[in-house]
């Protein structure tokens, strides 16, 4: 599997980089493994990513299947959030640049 750019198969928790993953609900989630973030920009949301917390671990990300991640939110007395979304339709390396300053994954230029 090649990760050095533009679309993947899977995310697996022991990866560097940062992704975008987009759910067949065309909800994008921004999983930087480098910082360990999350970040949600739900489908039809215009206003902007809502950041979801740390990233404790991303379970299970591929293609076709659900994303499951535990995410600390920062809620004292919560250790962490289980976090399944739908099925995945698209992994994308995110290379030179931040996710999400005002465009979705289908407008990034992947290389």
């Amino acid at each position: 599997m090649d990760t050095s750019a533009g679309e993947l198969g899977q995310l697996v928790d022991e990866m560097d980089g940062v992704f975008t993953v987009v759910t067949d609900a065309a909800d994008e989630f921004c999983i930087d493994l480098d910082a360990r973030r999350v970040t949600t920009l739900p489908a039809g949301v215009t206003s902007g990513p809502e950041a979801d917390g740390r990233l404790l671990t991303l379970v299970t990300c591929r293609v076709g299947a659900p994303m499951v991640m535990l995410i600390d939110r920062g809620v004292p007395g919560v250790w962490f959030t289980r976090r399944l979304t739908s099925p995945v339709a698209r992994i994308i390396r995110v290379t030179g640049r931040l996710p999400w300053t005002g465009q979705r994954a289908g407008d990034f230029s992947h290389a």
